[in-house]
């Protein structure tokens, strides 16, 4: 599917592989637990593949840049940070984070748009993902 640029089908199947990994497809979200303990590997595998297929604009690395650019500190969440982050992925406008399929699927989204988080609410995916030295 990125291979194919088909950033939405792509996106779906991030997350159920990330849900599937955790153990956590029926709940439909992952928790501080389960993202504490995601194997690595895997993270950095689906990274890789979003950074190459979208030219670096999209994957991990690209938001965890973005994350630390915004004025966010690891291991410390501050959501007001937090929230400058999602305006500049495109998550958040209007001081009103987006509802899923408000999302743009697109390389003309913002830059670090994509892969969408899918952590529950009051878990911050990105400050757990920013944690990582290898990403």
């Amino acid at each position: 599917m990125l291979q194919n640029k088909k950033w939405k089908e792509a996106d779906l199947e991030t997350k159920y592989i990330m849900l599937k990994f955790a153990g956590r497809i029926d709940q439909g979200w992952l928790d501080k637990s389960s993202l504490e303990n995601f194997p690595t590997k895997v993270i950095l595998q689906i990274d890789q593949l979003w950074r190459q297929y979208s030219d670096e604009r999209f994957g991990f690395a690209t938001q965890k840049r973005i994350y630390l650019e915004t004025g966010n500190k690891l291991e410390q969440i501050n959501w007001e940070t937090y929230n400058h982050f999602g305006e500049k992925v495109g998550w958040r406008e209007g001081g009103m984070w987006k509802n899923y399929f408000d999302l743009e699927f697109s390389l003309n989204s913002p830059e670090g748009h994509l892969p969408f988080c899918c952590a529950g609410f009051n878990v911050c995916f990105i400050a757990h993902l920013a944690l990582l030295k290898d990403l």
